[in-house]
């Protein structure tokens, strides 16, 4: 691959590169230096990395990342539990690097070079899943800007979702909200109480996440969490979350809206039984 836009999601920094590959080695030797670069969160953190071609370099350039990539990556020793999930509304390559998580993703634009950043303006050019790739990142570089205070809000972050994976509740294939709705949840109780410690905040996030969501609903709708003052609408590059025009938004059980356009519920995966387990550690963390 030619040329790759290679963009850390973690919620400790956010990390934009250019890199020129010419060769999937070099490309494995990236990850290498990624993982060490970034060694000191490796047992907490999980690492989400997109690649971004331009439309010239491959014309298969998809079924190449889940094909000859992936085929790479399993011949190396220190890439093991890979998992390709190509169908997914996101689709990944999850895998542990040196025991590390991390969580490899693709897509294509339609430019000749690849730009620095993700802005709405080169979502215009993607594809859906492509879309959905790159707007994790552009979600997981906003959640920065709106935490009041980002020593705090990372801090509390990391024990959120060390503590959801250890109460197993953590990941969209259980019926549970990912890393990001995660960092939503968190970052909307750091705005609620933007003079808090990490503790305080740790403590405020169960008190209002076990009164604010009800486990039995039969009328009424669980209320959705944004962090902008106002529910971000439909725009031109794309419809946003609206229970009033979509009745598959209405039945939302869990709804966490992502904080760009369009505006998404990232937490759409959660079910009936899933809800009720999530309110039940909400009340058990508070007590």
């Amino acid at each position: 691959i030619r040329s790759i836009v290679l963009i850390s999601s973690m919620i400790r920094c956010t990390i934009v590169h250019i890199i020129t590959f010419f060769s999937i080695i070099s490309l494995l030797t990236c990850l290498l230096f990624f993982f060490f670069f970034f060694n000191d969160t490796a047992t907490t953190e999980i690492y989400t990395i997109l690649f971004v071609a331009a439309s010239d370099v491959y014309k298969r350039q998809r079924h190449d990342f889940f094909d000859s990539f992936l085929k790479r990556l399993q011949q190396e020793r220190w890439v093991t539990d890979i998992i390709p999930v190509s169908n997914a509304k996101v689709p990944i390559i999850a895998m542990k690097c040196n025991g590390v998580d991390m969580d490899l993703s693709f897509g294509s634009i339609q430019r000749t070079k690849v730009p620095a950043t993700i802005t709405d303006d080169l979502l215009k050019g993607l594809d859906d899943k492509s879309k959905m790739s790159a707007n994790a990142v552009r979600v997981a570089s906003a959640l920065i800007d709106f935490a009041p205070d980002k020593s705090t809000f990372r801090q509390a972050l990391r024990f959120i979702k060390a503590w959801a994976k250890v109460r197993g509740i953590h990941g969209s294939q259980l019926g549970f909200p990912t890393g990001i709705g995660w960092a939503i949840l968190v970052c909307n109780v750091c705005q609620l109480y933007p003079n808090k410690s990490a503790a305080s905040v740790l403590e405020k996030f169960f008190y209002f996440y076990s009164r604010w969501f009800k486990p039995n609903l039969t009328d009424k709708m669980n209320p959705c969490v944004h962090l902008s003052e106002k529910r971000i609408t439909s725009s031109e590059l794309g419809m946003s979350w609206d229970p009033q025009e979509n009745k598959m938004h209405a039945r939302a059980l869990f709804p966490v809206l992502t904080p760009v356009a369009p505006s998404t519920d990232s937490c759409d995966m959660v079910g009936e039984q899933t809800l009720k387990i999530l309110c039940s550690e909400f009340a058990r963390g508070g007590e």
